[in-house]
């Protein structure tokens, strides 16, 4: 069974960059996440991308990967390790946050860099399939919301993270997938080993056993294989529907 260091760089969309710097530069990590996304951040960001469709990602995005590239160009230039780098902080427009991670990665000069997104979240565009289903909050229609439905998302699981880190991604900028996605996703890659991972953040000690979460496949790549199966409880994890695009600096 193998450790695996995975570094929490945020817990809400404000939270300070200085300390998740700290741990990419000392704290010998594998991983380092960001969650970043809230449901009222994501309908901000919806906007701001109807607005314009370059944008709609998370407002702190280039402040915060501005400290984050720069720190992986000193330990490029230490020939140190850097940690992989997990986040949701592409909200509504994942795809325009990874061309803008790109183009601040090649002003740096950090070539060979992979950078991923991972979409399939935004059922925005969508609703009118789901006008007749009931809500959960009014026992109502969906059709009889009074008011405008700035997004719809789908809390997707961690597939396409751990997908993407299996092709060797650097960095996975994601929407709105579900919180523990972003962890779950290093625990079970194949360079994790077993299921049964062990976890080590700030000197504490837990570990997973059985996620049960889809994982491998992604709709429009080359499936890697389309199930898998948690040696634990034996349950077969199903794909589900999202896509991956790559890029490399």
């Amino acid at each position: 069974m193998r450790t695996i260091r995975i570094g929490s760089g945020a817990g809400y969309g404000g939270d300070r960059i200085e300390p998740a710097i700290d741990l990419i530069r000392r704290g010998d990590l594998d991983y380092i996440i960001f969650e970043c996304l809230a449901e009222r951040t994501v309908s901000i960001a919806q906007t701001r991308r109807r607005q314009n469709p370059e944008l709609g990602y998370n407002d702190l995005f280039d402040y915060r990967f501005t400290r984050i590239l720069d720190a992986l160009v000193d330990l490029r230039a230490e020939t140190k390790r850097a940690p992989r780098i997990v986040t949701n902080m592409g909200a509504a427009n994942p795809t325009a946050a990874a061309k803008r991670c790109l183009a601040m990665a090649r002003e740096r000069d950090l070539t060979g860099l992979k950078i991923v997104c991972v979409t399939g979240d935004d059922k925005t565009d969508e609703l009118d399939h789901y006008l007749g289903m009931t809500t959960i909050e009014t026992g109502a229609p969906l059709s009889d919301i009074d008011g405008e439905v700035l997004s719809a998302n789908g809390y997707i699981g961690c597939a396409g993270i751990v997908e993407a880190l299996d092709r060797g991604a650097d960095i996975v900028i994601t929407g709105r997938v579900a919180d523990p996605s972003l962890a779950l996703g290093p625990w079970c890659t194949n360079s994790a080993g077993a299921w049964t991972t062990t976890l080590v953040l700030g000197g504490a000690h837990g570990s997973v056993t059985c996620s049960n979460a889809p994982v491998r496949s992604a709709a429009g790549t080359s499936p890697i294989p389309a199930t898998r199966k948690c040696p634990t409880c034996g349950t077969s994890a199903s794909p589900s529907s999202r896509s991956m695009r790559r890029a490399t600096a």
